[in-house]
C-alpha cells in the first residue's frame, strides 16, 4: 500500500529518528551519557504505553513520518517540542507542556449521536467567538502543547472559523480535526491542509452503514465518513477512524469486519473508545463487561502484533493501558476544553476546574492534577513524572 513504507526503510527511519532525538537531547544537556540515559528512559516509557509486538509501524505523509496518533510527525518543530518537554521532565521533573489537548470549538451539530459527551451543551448559542478561540489556542501553545485536536459538537459547522484558527497556528504544534465527516468534501480538505491541518480523525461507529447511521442519528453520516476518508488519503494526510465500542458492538466478528473496512479505506489508525455514562449516556449502564473487555484486549494485541501485515492500520486503545498504568489525562499528558472554554480532565471525565479564558492555564492544570482521571488514577508516577 502506498501510504506505508517498506519494512527495511521502516527500520532505517526508526534508527534515524532515534539518532536525531539523541542528538537533540545532547544539545540540551551537553552530555552524551545523560542524553543516552534520557533517550533510554523515553523509549522504555513509550514501550510501556504503546504495545506493538510487531515493532513500530511508520506511515509517510508528504515529507513527514508518523507512528503514533498522539505523537507529532517527524521531522518537525512539533516533534522536537515533544522531545524537549519529555527530556526536561526526566532531567529534573520540570513540567513544560502537554502532549495534546482537545478543544471543542463548537456546540452545534447536525447529528444526534447516541454517546455524545457534549449533549448538555449541544446546539446552544456559540459562546466563544473567533478571537476567544484564537486566545485559547495561543495560551496552550505558549505552555508548549505539541498537538491540538479541534472538536465539537461538530467543528465543521464553523468551517470558516476553523480555517482562521489554523492560520494562526505556530510550527511547534500539530493540529488535528475530530469530526463526524459532516459534508467534508475534497475542496474543504484541500483548504484545511493548505492552512496547516496535520490529520483528521473521523468517527465511524460500525462497519455496517445502517447501524452507524442509527448510532449517529443521521441517514447521511456513513456516506460522509466514506467519502471524507477517501479524500483525506488522496491528500496525503494521516487518517484515523474513531470507534465507540458499545456493548451492542463488541464482538470478534464486528471488530474483524470493522478492521477490514478500515484497511480498505487505508486508515493509518483505529482509535477504540469505551462508552461512559456522561452526556447523552448519563444515568445509563453502558460499561463493558469483563468478557467484552477481554475481547478488546485480545483484538488490540493481535492486530498490533507481527503476525499481521505491515499494510494494516495501527490500533490505539487507551483502555488497555488505563487499566494497567492509569490514565494520563487530567493535565498529565492531555486534557479537554469544552465549548464554553472550561477545562476538564478529558471528554469522558468532566468536571470543570475553571475557565481557560479567565484563569492562568498553569493554575488550572495544577488543579486537574490533584484529581486526575475519575476512573483510572495513575498507578506509577515513574511513567510520567510531574511536579
Amino acid at each position: 500500500m502506498k501510504h506505508l513504507i517498506t519494512e527495511i526503510r521502516n527500520r532505517i527511519v526508526l534508527i534515524t529518528i532515534k539518532l536525531s532525538v539523541l542528538f537533540y537531547i545532547f544539545m540540551s544537556v551537553k552530555s552524551i551519557t545523560k542524553a543516552y540515559t534520557i533517550l533510554s528512559t523515553l523509549l522504555k516509557k513509550e514501550r510501556s504505553i504503546n504495545i506493538n509486538k510487531g515493532g513500530t509501524t511508520i506511515f509517510k505523509k508528504d515529507s513527514r513520518y508518523f507512528s503514533r496518533l498522539h505523537i507529532p510527525g517527524w521531522p518537525s518543530k512539533a516533534f522536537n517540542r515533544l522531545i524537549d518537554n519529555e527530556a526536561k521532565i526526566n532531567i529534573n521533573g520540570e513540567y513544560i507542556g502537554l502532549q495534546f489537548i482537545i478543544i471543542a470549538i463548537s456546540s452545534c451539530c447536525p447529528l444526534n449521536c447516541e454517546h455524545c459527551y457534549e449533549w448538555n451543551r449541544l446546539n446552544g448559542k456559540e459562546l466563544l467567538n473567533i478571537s476567544q478561540l484564537k486566545l485559547l489556542i495561543k495560551k496552550f501553545q505558549d505552555i508548549g502543547v505539541c498537538q491540538i485536536h479541534l472538536s465539537g459538537g461538530e467543528p465543521l459547522t464553523r468551517f470558516d472559523d476553523l480555517v482562521e484558527l489554523l492560520k494562526c497556528k505556530d510550527e511547534g504544534t500539530d493540529f488535528w480535526l475530530l469530526t463526524s465527516g459532516y459534508n467534508l468534501n475534497k475542496e474543504m480538505i484541500e483548504t484545511l491542509k493548505k492552512v496547516g491541518l496535520t490529520g483528521i480523525s473521523i468517527s465511524l461507529d460500525h462497519w455496517d452503514s445502517h447501524h452507524h447511521n442509527k448510532f449517529r442519528g443521521n441517514k447521511q453520516s456513513y456516506n460522509w465518513v466514506i467519502n471524507a476518508a477517501k479524500n483525506i488519503v488522496a491528500n496525503q494526510m494521516p487518517l484515523c477512524l474513531s470507534l465507540c465500542a458499545t456493548k451492542e458492538f463488541v464482538s470478534q466478528v464486528n471488530l474483524e469486519k470493522y478492521y477490514i473496512l478500515a484497511s480498505k479505506l487505508k486508515a493509518n489508525f483505529i482509535q477504540i473508545l469505551e462508552p461512559r455514562n456522561i452526556g447523552h449516556y448519563h444515568g445509563q449502564n453502558v460499561d463493558l463487561d469483563e468478557i467484552q473487555l477481554k475481547i478488546l484486549d485480545e483484538f488490540y494485541l493481535k492486530m498490533n502484533s507481527k503476525i499481521i501485515g505491515k499494510s494494516q492500520p495501527v490500533i490505539v486503545y487507551a483502555g488497555y493501558h488505563q487499566r494497567r498504568n492509569g490514565c494520563f489525562g487530567g493535565g498529565l499528558k492531555h486534557l479537554y476544553v469544552d465549548s464554553l472554554g472550561n477545562m476538564h480532565s478529558c471528554p469522558f471525565c468532566q468536571g470543570s476546574v475553571g475557565n481557560c479564558l479567565e484563569e492562568p492555564i498553569a493554575d488550572l492544570i495544577k488543579k486537574l492534577r490533584k484529581t486526575g482521571c475519575h476512573k483510572f488514577p495513575v498507578i506509577s508516577k515513574e511513567l510520567y513524572k510531574y511536579q
